[in-house]
């Protein structure tokens, strides 16, 4: 089924059958999203693996992801981190609910994986940030949002 998403054409595919067929032979024409400035800037001109371009720099910057950050081996060597943090964010659940107080898990488990993530690649926690964390990220979201609804509703003014 064909869409549009104001002058965004959308396919919703309905079936495994169909969405397996679209993946192994027409992928290519599915592979690139919409430019957008939030993109250009947030990720260096379409530098990073989720906005460029298909293409040679973007099977490059893939393979250097998969072989690098996501292989089997390094995935397990920060188990430990992911165990650490998940812990604390229990402890925190069963001291919170020990006292009669409500728990935000949306707030827990942004600080959880902020926590695991930072760790992981900037080597230190950054918990004492995370009300700062938390007002970029928000930021960083609505005006991502506010981006997609320009590219979709682009030129559909009355």
């Amino acid at each position: 089924m064909s869409l549009h998403f104001g002058n965004v054409p959308v396919h919703v595919v309905s079936s495994a059958d169909a969405a397996r067929e679209i993946t192994k032979t027409h992928d290519l024409i599915f592979v690139n999203r919409p430019k957008c400035i939030f993109f250009q800037i947030l990720l260096y001109d379409y530098k990073d693996v989720v906005s460029a371009r298909y293409g040679e720099y973007w099977r490059q910057m893939r393979s250097i992801r998969v072989l690098n950050l996501l292989s089997n081996k390094r995935v397990q060597s920060y188990r430990a981190i992911r165990e650490e943090e998940t812990a604390l964010a229990v402890k925190n659940v069963q001291k919170s609910s020990s006292s009669g107080l409500l728990v935000n898990l949306s707030e827990l488990f942004l600080m959880t994986m902020n926590n695991v993530i930072c760790r992981i690649y900037l080597g230190r926690k950054y918990s004492e940030d995370t009300k700062k964390f938390k007002k970029i990220l928000r930021e960083l979201q609505r005006r991502w949002v506010c981006q997609m609804w320009g590219i979709i509703f682009h030129g559909l003014h009355g």
